[in-house]
């Protein structure tokens, strides 16, 4: 785990594009002393859409600024729109959710990787963190959002949770409609993105 960790999220938090600390301020975050190894680990915050701008010496200060000027960093595989059709094949409501759902992800996440695959299409920051996938029984419909986190969640949404390792929980919510597509199921998988950036390498 990087010592630099608890810095590179207080910065990925941050509300604004733009942030300067002092170097007493980051010390304070961290709990040690800055050093020369800052230079070396200050990659690592692009992990979390953020990178170290100026450092300057002379007023004890760093600036950092969100990657693509506040845009999110998109990775999408060289096919992705051919295999997103492909996926939903013969299901076009079940594709306009996951549509609405996908535009909602890349405004709200500052890294976003997506990848297509045979019975689900996950996403990723440096981790795992959210899938879509189809429900099993051909008669339902929409689309079943995953997402794991650190705690298990008590809410009527929730058709499965379940706990393939201590403390990480995977939680499965049906959406159907449009509306379902809301500000706590945005929020649910805010703290999954979270979640997954924390996680050690």
């Amino acid at each position: 785990m990087s010592k630099y960790k608890s810095l590179w999220e207080k910065i990925s938090r941050h509300g604004e594009d733009n942030l300067q600390l002092t170097f007493a301020e980051i010390e304070h975050i961290l709990g040690l002393p800055i050093d020369h190894s800052f230079l070396n680990f200050k990659k690592e915050l692009l992990d979390y859409g953020w990178q170290v701008g100026k450092i300057s010496l002379k007023a004890k200060t760093v600036n950092f600024s969100r990657c693509n000027e506040g845009k999110t960093k998109l990775t999408l595989p060289e096919h992705y729109k051919a295999d997103a059709l492909f996926f939903f094949d013969g299901k076009p409501d079940a594709l306009t959710l996951y549509e609405a759902l996908f535009a909602q992800l890349k405004s709200e996440f500052p890294v976003l990787s997506v990848k297509v695959q045979k019975s689900q299409i996950s996403f990723y920051n440096r981790h795992l963190f959210a899938m879509v996938s189809l429900p099993r029984r051909k008669s339902e419909t929409g689309i079943l959002v995953s997402f794991g986190l650190g705690r298990k969640l008590d809410s009527p949404r929730i058709a499965i949770a379940t706990e393939p390792y201590p403390n990480r929980w995977t939680h499965h919510v049906p959406v159907t409609d449009a509306a379902q597509l809301d500000a706590e199921l945005l929020g649910w998988l805010r703290e999954a993105y979270d979640f997954a950036n924390s996680k050690s390498r």
